[in-house]
């Protein structure tokens, strides 16, 4: 008896996990979509802003139809031994958060940024909730109270305050 409850509990993990698997996929081919879609058009404006006591230049660049949207912010943050760039990438469906991407690349002074060390993080979203995330490299995904979903959406809500402003 206790092994047929051990296999249902195994099989209602691995349907779960598979429709969280989908889900993703699916939502990936929304993302390749809304980025063919973006070659033809949106906005691309820079904004001054200080982050650590230093001025940073963001570099925007925002996709919107009536159904998708695309926002990519990149900036760097220098100091005398190093840099740090960072990207982040929001796309919705319908105003609703479906993907995030965010990505760090530490590097020296003395380094192209493409020898540095990075970390980045995707994260999809269904009905405001982190349904799944993958990050590669060393960073805050290390932390032992890390809450991936609590900042990603906090991240997401002040840049789109950024925006509407």
């Amino acid at each position: 008896m206790r092994s047929i409850a051990f296999i249902l509990c195994l099989v209602t993990l691995v349907c779960y996990g598979q429709g969280k698997k989908e889900e993703s996929v699916s939502i990936n081919k929304i993302v390749a979509n809304i980025d063919e879609l973006s070659q033809s058009g949106g906005k691309v404006f820079s904004k001054d802003k200080l982050v650590d006591q230093k001025n940073v230049k963001e570099k925007w660049r925002v996709f919107s139809n009536n159904e998708y949207s695309r926002i990519i912010i990149q900036y760097t943050t220098d100091s005398a031994e190093h840099s740090i760039a960072y990207t982040e990438k929001y796309y919705l469906k319908n105003d609703a958060l479906i993907y995030a991407y965010e990505s760090e690349v530490f590097f020296e002074t003395s380094q192209n940024m493409k020898d540095g060390t990075m970390w980045n993080g995707d994260f999809y979203f269904s009905k405001g909730k982190l349904i799944e995330h993958v990050t590669n490299g060393h960073g805050r995904s290390e932390l032992d109270n890390w809450n991936p979903e609590k900042e990603v959406l906090e991240k997401w809500k002040s840049r789109k305050m950024e925006l509407s402003k």
